[in-house]
């Protein structure tokens, strides 16, 4: 489960926590599609798979697709920010 997505990353509520600073590539499934990128973990919480208790990840973007970095970012403002 994937919450709290920005154009930075995301933290994911995972089973098992990967280390801190491990890079890997994925997809997420935003707005309808699945979209691929690369990132790295910045920070964990492990759980505890006995009690199941999900373990925590924070996970910056190293590399996304466009329409995805585009989908995070959303419509340009009039004045041509982001919201």
């Amino acid at each position: 489960m994937t919450v709290d997505v920005s154009r930075g990353g995301f933290c994911t509520n995972v089973m098992r926590v990967l280390p801190p600073n491990t890079q890997f590539e994925g997809t997420i499934h935003f707005d309808g599609r699945d979209e691929v990128f690369t990132g790295r973990v910045v920070w964990v919480r492990p759980g505890n798979p006995r009690m199941s208790m999900l373990g925590a990840m924070g996970v910056r973007f190293e590399a996304a697709s466009p329409s995805l970095v585009q989908a995070i970012a959303g419509p340009e403002t009039e004045q041509g920010q982001s919201r």
